[in-house]
C-alpha cells in the first residue's frame, strides 16, 4: 500500500512517465506517527506508606502500546496492563527507602511505545484525584531506652526515657516485662517518655535482664520499626519483684497451753527466703523467726500472764512476710493438728 512514484530525464530534457509500481522483497509497513502525547495518568491520592501499591490510570492516544520507560517517584512502575481501548494500568509499589513526598509533589515520567518502535516524548503530569502523599521510610531503630536505677515492687512505677530517629511518632506497640507502656509522651523533638508498672504475676527480673522491652514506634503513615529491645540502666541497677509472697498455711499442733506455754506456729508459703514483716498469735507478736527451707517458716508464741484465754478454734493469728518489695496480705486463718486453748490467766 506504500505509493512510488519515479519520474527520470536524460542529458535532452526528455522525461518518462512517472513509474508507480514498486515491488516488496518481504512485506512492508510504515509507522510514521510517534503515540500522541499521553492525555492524562491518574491517581485516586491517599496516604501511602511502605508497602502501599498505587494504581496509575494512563489513558493514551491508541491502544496495544507497551511502556518504554515508566516511573513514578523515581522507580519503574510494574503490572503494565492495556485495561481498555486506550486505556492503561500501572503500579507503583511504595519500597522502604524511597523519597518521601507531599502532596502534588511526586514526580511521574510515562514513555510509551507503539509496535514500529515509535515512543512519545515522556509524559510528566500526574493527576492526584486526592491529595498523595508518601511516606516510604520507617521510623529508624530507637536510639536508646533509658530507665534510672530502682528497685521495683508490685504496684511501683518507672519511666523509661525513649530516644528515636524523628519526633511526633505514637507507641505502636511498647512493653516492658511484658506491660503496656502507659502515658506515652513525645516529650521534646525525638524523645519520649513511657511509664511501665509492675503487675502482680509478672516475671521477676534481676539487674542486667536482657530482652524483656520491646519499643515498637510508628509514623502518621502508619510505618513502624523493627522492635527494639535493648533497655540501659542508668546509674545502677534496675530489678523487678513481681510475686507477692504466697502464704498457704499457718498452723500448730494444739493442746492446752498455760502461762509460760511456748506455742511452735509453722507457716507453709510459697518459696523460701522470705523475712517475717509482722506476725502475732493471740494478739502477741510471736519470736524466734525461722526460715527452714523449702518454704517452711516456724516461729513461737509463748503465753504471758494476762494474754486473753481462748477456746479450741478461737486463736487469732495474722502473719505477713516479704521477700523485700513486696508483702502479702496478712494470712489469718489457723490450723489446729488438735485442738488449741489458750488459759493465760493464773487464779487470782
Amino acid at each position: 500500500a506504500t505509493p512510488l512514484s519515479i519520474t527520470l530525464t536524460d542529458a535532452a530534457g526528455n522525461s518518462n512517465s512517472a513509474y508507480t509500481t514498486l515491488t516488496e522483497s518481504s512485506a512492508q509497513t510504515i509507522d510514521a506517527n510517534t503515540p500522541a502525547a499521553t492525555t492524562s495518568a491518574t491517581i485516586s491520592g491517599g496516604t501511602a506508606k511502605v508497602g502501599t501499591v498505587i494504581t496509575v490510570t494512563i489513558v493514551a492516544s491508541e491502544q496495544s502500546l507497551t511502556c518504554t520507560s515508566c516511573t513514578m517517584n523515581g522507580v519503574a512502575l510494574a503490572s503494565w496492563t492495556n485495561s481498555a481501548t486506550n486505556t492503561y494500568t500501572a503500579t507503583y509499589t511504595v519500597v522502604e527507602g524511597n523519597t518521601d513526598r507531599a502532596a502534588g509533589a511526586t514526580p511521574l515520567s510515562i514513555t510509551l511505545t507503539d509496535a514500529a518502535g515509535n515512543s512519545n516524548s515522556a509524559f510528566t503530569t500526574l493527576t492526584e484525584s486526592s491529595a498523595q502523599t508518601i511516606d516510604a521510610n520507617s521510623p529508624a531503630a530507637t536510639t536508646s531506652v533509658t530507665g534510672t536505677a530502682d528497685s521495683l515492687g508490685v504496684g511501683d512505677t518507672i519511666t523509661l526515657t525513649i530516644v528515636a530517629s524523628e519526633q511526633s511518632l505514637t507507641c505502636s506497640a511498647c512493653t516492658m516485662n511484658s506491660g503496656t507502656l502507659t502515658s506515652f509522651t513525645n516529650s521534646a523533638t525525638n524523645t519520649y517518655t513511657g511509664v511501665y508498672t509492675v503487675v502482680e504475676g509478672q516475671t521477676d527480673r534481676a539487674a542486667g535482664a536482657s530482652n524483656f522491652i520491646s519499643i515498637v514506634l510508628s509514623d502518621a503513615a502508619g510505618n513502624t520499626n523493627a522492635a527494639f529491645v535493648t533497655l540501659t540502666e542508668s546509674g545502677g541497677d534496675i530489678t523487678i519483684d513481681a510475686n507477692t509472697p504466697v502464704v498457704n498455711s499457718a498452723t500448730v499442733s494444739g493442746g492446752t497451753a498455760k502461762v509460760g506455754t511456748a506455742i511452735t506456729l509453722t507457716v507453709v508459703a510459697d518459696a523460701a527466703g522470705y523475712t517475717l514483716s509482722s506476725g502475732t498469735l493471740n494478739g502477741v507478736a510471736v519470736t524466734g523467726f525461722s526460715d527452714d527451707g523449702g518454704g517452711t517458716y516456724t516461729m513461737t508464741y509463748t503465753v504471758a500472764e494476762g494474754n486473753t484465754d481462748r477456746a479450741a478454734g478461737a486463736t487469732p493469728v495474722s502473719i505477713v512476710l516479704t521477700d523485700g518489695e513486696n508483702t502479702n496480705s496478712a494470712h489469718t486463718t489457723l490450723v489446729e493438728s488438735s485442738a488449741q486453748t489458750i488459759d493465760a490467766n493464773s487464779p487470782a
